[in-house]
């Protein structure tokens, strides 16, 4: 045979050739996904993360977006981050359920090349999980604990120094902390509960401690107290004044002092809406603050300094607050001669309107009302009430059920000996954990208890945790 007709057609290499460099240029060219999150196969996930898929260039977001689909179907809406989609659900993903993403081939990138094949990862969303502090004595670490029956406590990882505060973000997904500094001082670190990575954000000498975190809830920003001591007498450290700042977790950029520089503040907190909140000593009132700008817009008059909790909707907010009875009215019990000073009900002020009534049940008992907690789906306040009248008197604070709109009052707790205190509701509203101190036996541990909201059941979790939070 002659070796000439064994030879291909030219125009059969030229069009093998076509289509290796169409291939070569889709491998070089075409758009890649380089990273999902939650990661594929995470266990335990946050019922309120958001999916994020992250390109090695620029898209077109429409062509990604109508290529996405999510099982089990869940709406929600699509916002861009650069090169990363991210999906942020309007409804938290089934507890105890698997979440299935799938990306269809032909998205293209900005430069029209289309991505070759399809994307599939799946990720398992976890049961609430309640996050505390243990143990109360000694070096303290954190720990979280599942619904799930039977679990065991778990350490979230572990501090050299101990952990002494901390806050999370709505979702669970961003934890802040404050350990010890080795030499002095204070540190504040982040702990991504999804990647487990853990990071310093700032390193606070002995004279100028940094405390009481505050993260936002979409963990944009964060706030807290930095104390500044000077050397007294023998030399002592005094403290000379505390102030409220502000860092920028997206940039990094060095904190900002929020609160005047000539006013001593403290406990700062977040607003649904965004805003941040602290307690100014000078004017005895709770700052409003815009972020953005870091100018109060508005002053909420308070002598306890207490911050209180907000309404889901961020438009009330309920707060202790003094008051000092000017004489005894008719239906009002006191305790003659031993009858006390001042006492304490929970306020509530309307954002918009700036009203403020007093809310606490029974009128104008003498109580002791304090630590409000608004319920996540806005059905209820949960607070700690101690009466003052003689038949009613109790060494400790029980806890009681109020609903939002005052009509409804229900006891959860009756333990005279038992002081409650760290009221935290679980996502769905259905649970509440307590920390209960045993004031009979002042040396007992502190306890960490649940309630059911429905049947009323009691549960203990721990022995010896204290300050309990929830992560969804």
């Amino acid at each position: 045979m002659n070796p000439r007709n064994r030879r291909l057609p030219a125009t059969l290499v030229i069009s093998f050739g076509v289509v290796i460099g169409a291939v070569l240029i889709l491998l070089i060219s075409g758009p890649r996904v380089e990273a999902f999150f939650p990661l594929p196969g995470g266990d335990s996930v946050s019922s309120l993360s958001r999916i994020q898929i992250q390109f090695n260039r620029p898209m077109d977001k429409l062509s990604v977006e109508s290529r996405i689909q999510i099982d089990p179907d869940t709406k929600g809406i699509f916002y861009w981050d650069g090169q990363s989609l991210l999906f942020e659900p309007a409804q938290p993903w089934p507890p105890d359920s698997t979440v299935t993403i799938t990306l269809r081939g032909g998205s293209s990138g900005t430069n029209r090349v289309p991505m070759i094949g399809q994307r599939q990862w799946s990720f398992n969303v976890g049961l609430p999980s309640l996050v505390y502090l243990w143990p109360a004595e000694g070096k303290s670490e954190l720990y979280r604990v599942s619904l799930q029956p039977e679990s065991e406590p778990q350490r979230i990882f572990e501090s050299e120094t101990g952990v002494l505060e901390y806050s999370a973000t709505l979702d669970g997904s961003l934890l802040i902390y404050v350990s010890n500094r080795d030499g002095g001082g204070t540190e504040l670190h982040a702990l991504d509960m999804i990647s487990r990575t853990d990071r310093l954000l700032i390193a606070c000498e002995d004279e100028t401690p940094c405390s009481a975190p505050a993260v936002s809830q979409d963990g944009t920003w964060l706030a807290f107290v930095q104390a500044e001591y000077s050397l007294g007498a023998a030399g002592r450290l005094l403290l000379s004044g505390t102030s409220v700042w502000l860092l920028d977790l997206e940039t990094g950029a060095e904190p900002v002092q929020m609160s005047p520089a000539d006013h001593s503040a403290r406990n700062p907190g977040w607003s649904p809406t965004g805003w941040l909140m602290y307690f100014d000593d000078n004017l005895k009132a709770i700052a409003l603050v815009d972020p953005g700008d870091g100018i109060p817009f508005n002053y909420i008059p308070s002598s306890l300094g207490i911050l209180g909790s907000w309404s889901p909707d961020g438009t009330r907010l309920i707060y202790p607050e003094l008051i000092f009875p000017d004489a005894p009215s008719a239906d009002q019990t006191l305790l003659d001669a031993d009858s006390p000073l001042y006492y304490s009900h929970l306020f509530m002020v309307d954002i918009n309107s700036g009203r403020t009534l007093d809310v606490s049940p029974g009128g104008d008992w003498m109580v002791e009302d304090a630590s409000p907690s608004f319920s996540p789906d806005g059905g209820w306040v949960a607070f700690t009430r101690k009466f003052l009248d003689p038949e009613r008197w109790s060494p400790g604070r029980q806890v009681w059920l109020m609903s939002s709109d005052q009509a409804e009052l229900i006891p959860l707790t009756a333990e005279p000996n038992a002081l409650f205190s760290s009221l935290a509701w679980s996502p769905d509203s259905q649970q509440l954990a307590i920390m209960k101190k045993n004031l009979s036996d002042l040396g007992a541990p502190s306890e960490i208890w649940m309630v059911d909201i429905i049947s009323g059941e009691t549960s203990l979790i721990v022995e010896g945790g204290y300050l309990p939070e929830w992560l969804p």
